[in-house]
């Protein structure tokens, strides 16, 4: 029989394998976590790992791994780490994913594994696809567990964007709000966050939350599809559109999303930079993408 007739087992997948063995033995042995291998149709997802208590108990916490292993995903760095480069679809796949999401890179000569969650507030959007820094710190070892932790056990964001936003509405407007309540909305009014008095008038209030680092035309126009037929059920022309992102990146909004906007009668757009340290938070940015204070009368 012909060599070349036979299956091959390529450098390819030979680092693919290491890097996923590299990864379990850090996790099982050093951090005493459980390592889930679930490559069987691989979408973009190497890895499940469970965290496990100081007693030895499951908790139910998962993280996501995509695993890359080899001296390639070393080639590129800056001051701040090695840069991971991607395809769209695949960050797509990832920040949209019900769990959140690391990127390990594995050098097979040094035994070590770095990390990255892969979120819209740590990926650059490019032309073409987008970058990832993962910092030469992020090391995978005993003793990553507290940064492992903290991303394990977030609350899912858009889900606390729109609870953020409740407060957020009445810090901006004081007593010049009124949020309407579950009762006395119209049976009819679908899909927005909020109806609401402001200064008298009522207003439709939606928001949008970027997982992604840009904001489409394509996002807000099936938020805006909505607006006629709500207006019809509640009487209000005017609908705010709250974006958040924790990229500063995705809140410097396009010409095409700005004219959009424009074109759209009775519809505003409002930037808010959704933070998470010290504590979740939500701010207004002005045009020049500064805070803007809220100073109660």
């Amino acid at each position: 029989m012909n060599q070349k007739e036979l299956p091959q087992y390529s450098e390819e997948d030979y680092l693919g394998d290491k890097g996923v063995r590299m990864v379990d033995q850090i996790i099982s042995e050093e951090l005493r976590w459980i390592f889930r291998d679930v490559r069987k149709a691989d979408l973009g997802v190497d890895a499940q790992i469970e965290l496990v208590n100081p007693e030895k108990r499951g908790t139910g916490r998962l993280i996501a791994a995509q695993i890359k292993c080899g001296q390639s995903f070393f080639s590129e760095s800056s001051d701040a780490g090695f840069v991971f480069r991607g395809k769209s679809k695949h960050l797509r796949y990832w920040v949209e994913h019900s769990l959140p999401v690391l990127v390990i890179i594995c050098d097979p000569d040094s035994g070590k594994c770095y990390w990255q969650e892969a979120s819209g507030a740590n990926t650059e959007p490019l032309s073409t696809g987008w970058k990832l820094t993962i910092p030469h710190a992020n090391v995978l070892r005993a003793g990553s567990e507290y940064a492992l932790s903290q991303i394990a056990g977030r609350p899912q964001h858009r889900d606390v964007v729109e609870a953020l936003l409740h407060g957020f509405l009445h810090e901006k407007f004081t007593r010049k709000i009124e949020i309407c309540t579950i009762f006395e909305l119209p049976r009819d009014y679908h899909k927005y966050a909020y109806l609401a008095k402001i200064e008298g008038e009522l207003v439709m209030i939606d928001v949008h939350h970027d997982q992604f680092g840009s904001v489409r035309v394509d996002d807000l126009a099936e938020i805006v599809r909505w607006k006629e037929y709500n207006a019809k059920q509640c009487g209000a022309t005017k609908l705010h559109i709250y974006v958040s992102s924790e990229s500063m990146n995705a809140l410097r909004f396009s010409p095409d999303v700005r004219n959009y906007i424009a074109s759209q009668e009775g519809v505003s757009l409002f930037p808010i930079l959704y933070e998470r340290s010290p504590m979740l938070w939500l701010n207004e940015l002005d045009e020049d993408g500064n805070a803007i204070q809220f100073w109660p009368e």
